[in-house]
């Protein structure tokens, strides 16, 4: 190695506590990083053992059916920095990837700058965001991206990526396509009052009127998703899962026709250029699994998009809950279910 840093390596870390689908499994090595000389050192490290490198984030987006071989690295840089240029109007916001994702948000918030509030309480780190492009309640956080600065994993190269650099769609980016090739370490944002508030997606606004607010500012639209989200999902402290367990489907304008006039009331929104965004919670729910238990795992009985660990299983088992979902909308809408989390 060139640059020796001192590190703390871990042998058979038992990962339960941190994923929030809480199963069991464990990585052979493991190690947080705390800086980009870590961050490194560490992958110089497993790479001069022949080791293979997984990163860790918040763990709320994985499912773990086995053991991660290797060096498994969670960087827990939480730094954040504010360049507001004399002006709240626009100002670019750099946070470390360690950093918890709602904690991002409640701090840009308390600093008075808007953008992020319709993303509150999603879980996750910051440097998970991008990789995701996370979205909730009509904002995509590829809207408020400025840059993602990443490290290759092999080249051991730093690389700043611009929004377009990303290549951002519905829940897909760069990153994404591009599994296990980079470490993100920092996400810049462009906040504040150029970022236009948005509240006009139905349970937000059915919240907002419910509180008798007609023209919310940022904190007030980030309190009413908040409350719309814990009184939908599940918290995974008290119930294991990880969030959305599919992809709401995209499929074309003609397939949409053909199946609202098969399946009346089948909710439909129009995805632009890509097509017609169709709800997979809703064609989960009438297919009955809303609420279904078998063995140790579960969809929620609120939100069916929502796979839970009841306590334990383990993934082999969700995933075979997933599976029959899948063949079950398949056969019933002609449509493929795609997993949202990752698998390992």
């Amino acid at each position: 190695m060139n640059n020796p840093v001192e590190l703390f390596i871990e042998q058979d870390k038992v990962l339960e506590p941190l994923n929030t689908l809480g199963f069991s499994q464990s990585a052979e090595h493991f190690v947080e990083t705390h800086s980009d000389a870590q961050l490194i050192c560490a992958i110089e490290y497993a790479q001069s053992n022949a080791w293979p490198i997984f990163i860790l984030g918040g763990g709320s987006n994985i499912v773990l059916t086995q053991n991660i071989p290797g060096l498994t690295i969670r960087p827990i840089n939480t730094t954040v920095r504010y360049d507001s240029a004399g002006t709240r109007y626009k100002t670019r916001v750099t946070a470390g990837a360690g950093m918890p994702w709602h904690q991002l948000v409640t701090d840009t918030l308390d600093y008075g700058l808007r953008g992020l509030e319709n993303l509150s309480l999603i879980p996750g780190t910051v440097g998970a965001a991008p990789v995701q492009n996370i979205g909730a309640y009509g904002v995509e956080l590829d809207s408020l991206v400025t840059r993602v600065r990443a490290l290759h994993i092999d080249s051991l190269q730093w690389q700043d990526f611009t929004r377009e650099q990303c290549d951002f769609s519905y829940r897909q980016s760069f990153f994404k396509a591009n599994t296990h090739q980079y470490v993100i370490t920092e996400v810049e944002l462009e906040l504040g009052e150029s970022n236009e508030l948005k509240y006009d997606y139905a349970s937000l606004r059915a919240h907002l009127d419910a509180r008798g607010i007609s023209r919310p500012d940022a904190l007030q639209i980030s309190e009413s998703v908040i409350a719309t989200r814990r009184a939908r999902l599940p918290d995974p402290a008290a119930l294991a899962n990880a969030g959305s367990f599919f992809h709401n489907p995209v499929i074309s304008k003609e397939q949409a026709v053909q199946l609202q006039r098969l399946h009346p009331g089948m909710p439909a929104y129009d995805a632009g250029e890509a097509g017609i965004k169709v709800s997979a919670a809703w064609m989960i729910e009438q297919l009955g699994f809303k609420g279904m238990k078998t063995g140790h795992v579960g969809v929620h009985d609120k939100q069916s998009l929502v796979l839970v660990h009841l306590g334990n299983g383990s993934g082999k088992e969700l995933l075979a809950l997933a599976t029959q979902i899948q063949q079950a909308v398949q056969q019933r809408y002609s449509i493929t279910l795609h997993i949202e989390p990752t698998v390992l």
